[in-house]
């Protein structure tokens, strides 16, 4: 955009800054751009200023790129040549350049009566001052519609990368606004007409956003359920502040349901086709005959190895050799990306603990379970029980097997592991020493 229009992009915001300026200053206020256009101006004390002449004192300030003080224009040998000089009702005049990026933009100026000029003069240095930190503040929102068209731009040209995200993606600005929208959210929440502009929480009527712009706050996969006319949605969002140049200007929100979550994080698998007579090359004799025997009951194991690949094989070889065979296994990787769910997945009405009712779990890499998540473990492993969230409770059997490639009494010892869980866990264990 040409350097003479860039006070005409901001016109609304110029007419209400010269009007603050002269309420402040008790003064007329004319601010002008770099091409001699009042871009605005106040009235307080005078009704003649409409235009800017190119020989006039303002333009003086544009052309010459420094302020321009003049306490009674009858000293001013300019002001004595204009044409327009005895009609002129401009006594003293105080004019400041706005510069943006170091090219001068136009001016802010002070055209006092003679009742203002002896009481405004008395502390001209901090007069002048405070428009030089007003020409610095309309040269900012300069800057920050600028940075605005730019955030538009990088959303208009990143539009088919976010199309083709996993996830589905709802940008807003500070007010709740949408800005922009993927298609995987249009079709996640029905958005059948165009939402741009519209509050958010017109789709989507849920307390969580109203918190986010109150707290300016992100967040990261908090579960949510809602239903709201056609739509409902079970599942996760999180919330990501979108900065430019160190500036905050909006809000990313993102949404994955629990299914599209479960079937991403691969947290369980069922059964397999590993047996003991297909992996005797792997283990010693006697590993493979102490698995057998605490395979037949219904114990609950702990598999020590170095290796995890080899941990899990033995774990399935056990599955497949006990009598919850026909029930499948279920994985759960404790080091995984979704790491941060596993309550939910677990715990939750439609958790994994629930869905392993009389089948296997093997709990991979135990030692990075989280202490809140060893909590709830310990007390499931004592009651067959599942707290849910309305007080009720819901019953599954459930066999588990952990599996660590630590030391998991150094992690006892740290206090990282609860001790009364690993003696409970620990009780029926195999150690597959030796084995890399």
């Amino acid at each position: 955009m040409p350097v003479e229009t860039l006070l005409g992009t901001v016109k609304e915001f110029v007419i209400r800054f010269s009007d603050i300026i002269s309420n402040t200053i008790d003064a007329d206020v004319i601010i002008a751009d770099n091409n001699f256009k009042i871009v605005g101006n106040t009235s307080r004390y005078y009704t003649v200023y409409d235009e800017v002449d190119a020989d006039s004192l303002i333009a003086e300030v544009v052309k010459s790129r420094k302020k321009l003080i003049v306490e009674d224009k009858a000293g001013r040998a300019s002001c004595l040549k204009c044409l327009h000089f005895d009609e002129c009702k401009l006594f003293g005049f105080v004019g400041v350049p706005i510069f943006h990026n170091d090219i001068i933009a136009g001016a802010i100026a002070l055209i006092l009566p003679q009742h203002r000029v002896n009481s405004l003069f008395e502390n001209i240095d901090s007069s002048v001052e405070f428009l030089e930190n007003m020409a610095e503040l309309l040269s900012g929102k300069i800057d920050a519609i600028n940075e605005n068209k730019s955030l538009n731009q990088i959303i208009i040209e990143q539009e088919a990368m976010m199309d083709l995200l996993s996830d589905a993606v709802v940008f807003t600005d500070f007010f709740g606004n949408i800005r922009h929208y993927n298609k995987l959210f249009q079709n996640l929440f029905l958005v059948t007409q165009d939402c741009i502009g519209k509050q958010l929480q017109e789709f989507i009527p849920h307390a969580i956003f109203e918190e986010s712009y109150e707290n300016q706050k992100e967040f990261k996969n908090i579960r949510i359920h809602f239903a709201w006319g056609n739509v409902e949605f079970y599942g996760f969002i999180s919330s990501k502040y979108v900065r430019i140049n160190g500036k905050d200007y909006g809000t990313m929100f993102s949404f994955r349901t629990v299914n599209e979550v479960l079937r991403n994080a691969q947290l369980s698998e069922k059964g397999s086709l590993v047996t003991f007579n297909w992996s005797e090359w792997m283990f010693p004799r006697e590993i493979l005959k102490q698995a057998k025997s605490l395979a037949i009951t219904h114990n609950n194991i702990l598999i020590l190895g170095r290796n995890r690949n080899l941990n899990e094989i033995l774990a399935k070889g056990i599955t497949n050799y006990s009598e919850r065979s026909l029930k499948g296994l279920k994985l759960l990787y404790c080091d995984n990306l979704y790491r941060d769910l596993l309550e939910v997945f677990l715990f939750d009405e439609f958790g994994e603990l629930r869905d392993s009712n009389m089948g296997t779990m093997l709990v991979q890499d135990v030692e990075n379970l989280p202490l809140h998540i060893q909590k709830r473990f310990l007390h499931f492993l004592k009651t067959g029980k599942i707290g849910l969230n309305n007080d009720t409770s819901a019953e599954s059997d459930v066999r588990f097997i952990f599996a660590t490639t630590k030391n998991l009494k150094d992690y006892v010892d740290k206090g990282l592991f609860m001790e009364e869980l690993y003696y409970r866990i620990a009780e029926y264990s195999i150690e597959v020493s030796g084995i890399q």
